[in-house]
């Protein structure tokens, strides 16, 4: 017989939009400090507010809580599935 998937061992969606917060937040950064250090172009409107870097350091630290908080199961969720092993066995 197939083994059943174990699902309380599955990390939640939320962990991975986390991750994909942080990659997408530091790569925006990234180019705002680029563009903040490039000499030239043309001055655009309210380019000295740096919207770049201010919305990716956001995206950085939502997505950094993001997989802080949905990094492990629950403890309630470790303990239901201990009885459903027991009750399984």
């Amino acid at each position: 017989m197939a083994k059943k998937p174990d699902y309380q061992r599955m990390k939640p969606i939320w962990y991975f939009v986390g991750l994909i917060l942080v990659t997408m937040g530091a790569v925006i950064n990234l180019a705002g400090l680029a563009d903040l250090f490039r000499a030239g172009g043309g001055e655009k409107v309210l380019g000295s507010l740096h919207a770049n870097i201010w919305w990716g350091e956001l995206m950085v630290i939502v997505g950094a809580l993001f997989v802080y908080f949905n990094r492990k199961t629950r403890p309630a969720d470790k303990a239901q599935a201990r009885t459903a092993r027991k009750k399984n066995a």
